[in-house]
Order: C-alpha cells, then sequence, then structure tokens
C-alpha cells in the first residue's frame, strides 16, 4: 500500500515509517484518544483543522515526507539496485541544539545542520555573535533560534533545554561543543582557580548537556536521538604540558562510552568527535613558528577545517548512523593514529616525489632495478648487492650512503661514481 499526505489517519498509523513521521512533529500523537474519532478522514484534511494545531511549516514538512515516503519502492531483495545510496534526508526536520555555536565548529555544525533541513538551537556566551549567526543562517533559508547561555552553568543548561521544548515542542539531539582550552604549562604550574574553570565547563557543562538533553530527547520519543559531544584527540591520548585539558577531554570520551551502552536500547545514540588541530579563531594568536610546529605534528601535512568536523556530525545525527555509538572518532589528519617514524621510500616517484628520471637523486632501491645501474655501483662498491645489512638503506641514495665513513669511498670516488649516476637517463 502507497503512503502519502493523502491516506487515511488510520493507514497512517499503521505503517510504522509513516507513524514515525508524525511522531516526530508532534510526540504522543498516536495515543491521543480523541484521534480515534478521526481514523477515517484523509491525513491531509485533518491536519489542517485548526483544531489540530499545526503550523504552516509543520504541514509543509508532514506533505513532504509523507509524500516522498509514499514514492519509496520496496527494495529488491539482492544485487546493485538493493544498495541504498547516500542519503541525509532523515535528519530534515530534527531538533537539536548545537552548544558554543558562534564560532569554529560549532558554527560550522550549526550551519551544516539547517543546510540540510534540522531546526538549530544555537547557544553560547556572546549574543551579538549568536544571533549573527542565527541571522545568517536564516537569511540562507535555514531555521534556527539563539538562547543565551554560559554551559558552565548547569542552571544555564536546563534553561536551554526548556527554551528549545518550549520553541520547538521536542528535542532529537544535542551536541555539546562549549569547551575551553588550556595548556603549555607543567601541571603544577595551574592554580586551583584553573582546575575548576575548565572543569566547569570541560566536563560538568558536557554532563548537564547529555543529563538534560537526554531528558527531553526521551521525552520527546525521538526515533533518531542522538548526542555528539565534541572532544579532542587529547581525549584519545595524553599531551604533555595539558594535564587539565587532557583530563576533561578524556573524562568526556568516557562519559560518552558510558551513556551509549545504557541508551543503545531505546535508540539514543551517544558519540565524540575528537578533533585535531582545526584552524579556528582559537588559533589566531599562535606565532607563525607555533603554526608550523602544529602542521609538522599532523601526518596530512596540514590544519583540519571545522567544516569537516561538521560532515561527520552531521552523518552521526543521521539514520544512516544508527548502529553507531559509543564511538570516539578522531578527525585529526592521522595524529592519533600512533607515533610516526622516520620513513625512506623505496619508490618516492609513485607519490610524485622527483622528476621520474634515474640519476645519482633516485634512492638506492630505484637504481639496483635497474642492470645499468647495478653494473655501475658494482664497479664503486663491489659486493653491495649481496650485502644483506645494505639493504635496510635502500630507501635512501647514494649521495646520503656516501657520507657515511664506514661506506669506505673516497671523495673523489664518490664524486666520480655520482657523475656515471646521472648519465643513467641520458
Amino acid at each position: 500500500m502507497s503512503i502519502s499526505v493523502d491516506s487515511k489517519l488510520k493507514e497512517i498509523l499503521a505503517d510504522p515509517d509513516a507513524k514515525a513521521i508524525v511522531e516526530r512533529i508532534r510526540p504522543g500523537f498516536a495515543d491521543n484518544p480523541m484521534i480515534k474519532l478521526a481514523m477515517g478522514m484523509k491525513f491531509s484534511d485533518l491536519i489542517k483543522f485548526p483544531q489540530a494545531g499545526y503550523s504552516p511549516e509543520e504541514i509543509e514538512l508532514l506533505t513532504e515526507r509523507l509524500n516522498a515516503l509514499g514514492r519509496k519502492e520496496p527494495p529488491a531483495v539482492a544485487g546493485p539496485e538493493s544498495r541504498k545510496k547516500m542519503d541525509f534526508s532523515s535528519v530534515s526536520g530534527k531538533v537539536v541544539i548545537v552548544t558554543g555555536a558562534s564560532r569554529g565548529i560549532g558554527e560550522a555544525i550549526a550551519r551544516c545542520y539547517a543546510d540540510h533541513g534540522m531546526r538549530v538551537v544555537c547557544a553560547n556566551r556572546d549574543p551579538v555573535k549568536g544571533q549573527q549567526v542565527v541571522e545568517s543562517i536564516k537569511a540562507s533559508g535555514g531555521d534556527a533560534l539563539y538562547c543565551k547561555t554560559d554551559a558552565s552553568k548547569p542552571d544555564e543548561v536546563k534553561a536551554l533545554v526548556d527554551f528549545t521544548m518550549e520553541n520547538y515542542r521536542r528535542l532529537d539531539g544535542i551536541v555539546n561543543n562549549s569547551g575551553i582550552g588550556m595548556g603549555g604549562t607543567p601541571l603544577h604550574e595551574n592554580t586551583i582557580e584553573d582546575c575548576e574553570r575548565i572543569l566547569d565547563l570541560n566536563l560538568k557543562g558536557v554532563f548537564a548537556g547529555m543529563k538534560y538533553g537526554a531528558e527531553a530527547i526521551f521525552k520527546s520519543k525521538s526515533e533518531g536521538g542522538f548526542i555528539i559531544n565534541i572532544a579532542s584527540i587529547a581525549g584519545l591520548m595524553p599531551q604533555s604540558g595539558m594535564g587539565l585539558y587532557v583530563a576533561t577531554k578524556q573524562g568526556v570520551v568516557g562519559m560518552t562510552r558510558s551513556a551509549a551502552m545504557e541508551y543503545a536500547p531505546y535508540n539514543l545514540t551517544v558519540n565524540a568527535i575528537c578533533p585535531g588541530h582545526t584552524l579556528t579563531s582559537m588559533y589566531d594568536v599562535a606565532p607563525a613558528e607555533a603554526m608550523e610546529l602544529f602542521t609538522s605534528q599532523i601526518p596530512a601535512g596540514r590544519m583540519g577545517k571545522p567544516e569537516e568536523c561538521a560532515w561527520l556530525a552531521l552523518f552521526l545525527a543521521s539514520d544512516m548512523a544508527r548502529f553507531i555509538t559509543g564511538a570516539a572518532i578522531p578527525v585529526d589528519g592521522g595524529i592519533a593514529a600512533g607515533q610516526r617514524n622516520i620513513l625512506m621510500w623505496r619508490h618516492p616517484e609513485l607519490v610524485g616525489m622527483g622528476d621520474g628520471k634515474l640519476n645519482s637523486d633516485s634512492t638506492i632501491a630505484a637504481i639496483m632495478e635497474v642492470p645499468e645501474g647495478a653494473a655501475i655501483v658494482e664497479r664503486y662498491l663491489p659486493g653491495f648487492s649481496e650485502n644483506e645489512q645494505a639493504k635496510m638503506a635502500y630507501g635512501l641514495t647514494f649521495k646520503a650512503l656516501c657520507e657515511i665513513p664506514a661506506t669506505g669511498i673516497s671523495k673523489e670516488k664518490a664524486e666520480a661514481f655520482f657523475k656515471e649516476l646521472d648519465t643513467l637517463s641520458e
């Protein structure tokens, strides 16, 4: 049976997917005793009655989503045609809170959500910047509200959730993004006040967001509820000079995983995003030397962008991520993957290093694979190809190898050696 907004109410409520759409907009709709009197009515007629209390925006959303549901064809039993493509339409209409939404990662997430049809409550301490983000979202056709909130104060976090429920009458998700950085000093040089300040925002604030957010999501009977905590790679791997910050972010990861197990039976996912060095205003005051150091620590060779965290947050809010919970996912260009070591590429030309021509600047491995090259090496370094220890250095060049005294080649002989190697590509 094909479902659309013109289907009878009893048909809508008998279809699990259609019922979920209705319940998402109006929690408790199916349990209303008065609804039984309208089971034979077209749903499109019912929602237009003033007594039903649907806003024009809600009617439009219901119409769009129910009609889209009716257009879906049953998937084939097998074969490529049965595979679903990436589709973020499931987030449309969801109500979400994003704390720290006036800049950086929080702003990027708020904008990304609004761009995909989510109704976003932007929260932060600066009403000027916060309202600017909201007005910008509205100007782009999005749905957003601003609520002044200091996330380090649990009462204000509760008021934020209450504000959302009063205005949107439901909550589907919360992104606990507000936080501060603190580091660069030995642990003992932090003050007790430093400790209290970072714990209040980075840890207690996230707890309050999870507590009051989860309660509201459960009350809303959300079919796709989610909590996303913005942690840090410091939540996965400790860093020197950042003891207090590391403690808070590892605490966030711990709370995320624990709550994920508690809420999994109720279809509420809880995940953490762990950004690495990301280009936000926090780095505006960093000197060029520090930025170079940060970049040098990233295997990808560049800083991250706030949007790259936002794209992950969008996925985690969608129905495609319903089986992902308790995850702490790094967005860091490879920092948290492990400790880097010195690499010696035997074939750097594969990744575009060098001009691809054999000469004295080519790696030992590349030269030894060519008979003419191996012959030149054998003349200057007899027995080199049979030396098992030498094979460990095949990622070097002969210029680098010949600088090692143990190679036993004079400067004059080495220069003649290099000249012959330079003739390989002639």
